[in-house]
């Protein structure tokens, strides 16, 4: 990616994460700060289904070319030191034509990378989302 960096902007999709949510991206095209939450309030829960904490906040970073580093908010449940949502560190890379935004966060706990795939909404289908949201549940995102 060359010249101007690209807007940001605008509603996305997390679609690693479990059920695809909408998020909502504020890019401070000045600074190159980045800023998801989610267009709904989410629930971290332990894995007997009790609620831990709710957030919508999802992730921020700072933007270089087209790299982001920051930090992801993720569902911390199990047998693990701290419950809840955590912090952990995140590294996403911009696509060309700017749709998409891939990468992953690394799992402290589990001490290994998750991929990470945002795209922007109506870029992706329901039918993918279904797919994703089956999967096995890995701190809070699909896998």
């Amino acid at each position: 990616m060359t010249g101007l960096p690209v807007d940001l902007n605008g509603r996305w999709q997390d679609i690693n994460a479990t059920g695809g949510p909408e998020i909502i991206i504020a890019h401070d095209l000045v600074a190159n700060m980045i800023r998801a939450t989610y267009c709904e309030p989410r629930q971290c829960r332990d894995r007997d289904g009790s609620v831990l904490d709710e957030t919508q906040f999802d992730f921020e970073g700072t933007l270089r070319a087209d790299r982001l580093e920051g930090q992801i908010n993720v569902c911390n449940f199990g047998q693990v030191p701290i419950k809840g949502w955590i912090r952990e560190q995140l590294e996403l890379t911009v696509s060309c034509d700017g749709q998409r935004l891939d990468g992953h966060f690394f799992c402290r706990v589990d001490r290994n990378s998750v991929p990470v795939a945002i795209v922007r909404d109506g870029s992706y289908g329901t039918n993918q989302i279904a797919k994703q949201s089956g999967g096995e549940e890995f701190n809070g995102r699909a896998v």
